[in-house]
């Protein structure tokens, strides 16, 4: 449950974003010594290219919500 609106979302439902996102990576020919980052704000779609990377082997950069300025 996204605290800031309420959306609700499955097992399944996160399941189908981050294969769907692991394929598109694989699309891009994104390789093993390749680099993702991401920088987003909390909410349930942060966790998607995450697990897409690992599916995909490639390495995952995180910049958290912190590094952020309004």
């Amino acid at each position: 449950i996204d605290a800031t609106n309420d959306r609700k979302d499955t097992y399944a439902q996160l399941t189908d974003r981050v294969i769907r996102c692991s394929l598109w990576l694989k699309e891009q020919n994104l390789k093993a010594d390749d680099i993702v980052a991401v920088c987003s704000y909390r909410h349930l779609d942060t966790i998607v290219p995450f697990a897409a990377s690992i599916l995909t082997g490639v390495t995952i950069h995180p910049w958290w919500d912190a590094t952020l300025t309004d």
